[in-house]
């Protein structure tokens, strides 16, 4: 009897820890998801401190923005910054509104990918722009908060699919 209750009381605890894994993953999923909305909006705002402070800022970082006539590379916080710092002269900011949408999200220790879709619309008319970018991002959990440590955007809406593909 007390080997079945000390089996039970161990199996007990796997299931716990199991569950509790679980729980911690999601509270890490949302706790990317409100970081990556966040870093967004600092951007459609025109907020860079609050943007900035999205990301690792250390020469690791990496960003690879690719459209159908461009394709951006960056390495390391500092050629990042300097690349995207003069699009937040205007502080008045966008008035757009991303819409992420399709998160894929796999946490790994202190590190997680993720993979999303984006559209924009207009905030006054809530039209779309025809806008739209697939993101593939690389996040770092440093001292307990999430950062973007590396990142590719393709914008999506820029290329056509090619004649007898399968999506015509």
């Amino acid at each position: 009897m007390k080997r079945f209750l000390l089996s039970l009381f161990a199996l007990s605890m796997l299931i716990s820890a199991t569950c509790q894994e679980k729980a911690n993953v999601k509270l890490e999923e949302k706790a990317i998801i409100a970081l990556l909305e966040n870093e967004t909006d600092a951007w459609l705002k025109g907020d860079y401190e609050r943007w900035s402070n999205s990301y690792l800022q250390d020469e690791s970082n990496i960003r690879l923005d690719v459209g159908s006539s461009h394709c951006d590379l960056q390495y390391g916080w500092n050629e990042i910054n300097s690349y995207l710092k003069g699009y937040f002269n205007n502080e008045a900011g966008m008035p757009l509104i991303g819409i992420k949408t399709d998160y894929h999200i796999k946490v790994f220790g202190n590190a997680a990918w993720v993979v999303h879709n984006e559209s924009f619309k207009h905030v006054d008319t809530g039209e779309d722009v025809g806008f739209t970018v697939t993101a593939s991002k690389i996040l770092e959990k440093v001292n307990g908060e999430w950062k973007i440590a590396g990142m590719t955007t393709i914008q999506t809406n820029t290329y056509k699919e090619p004649e007898g593909s399968a999506t015509e």
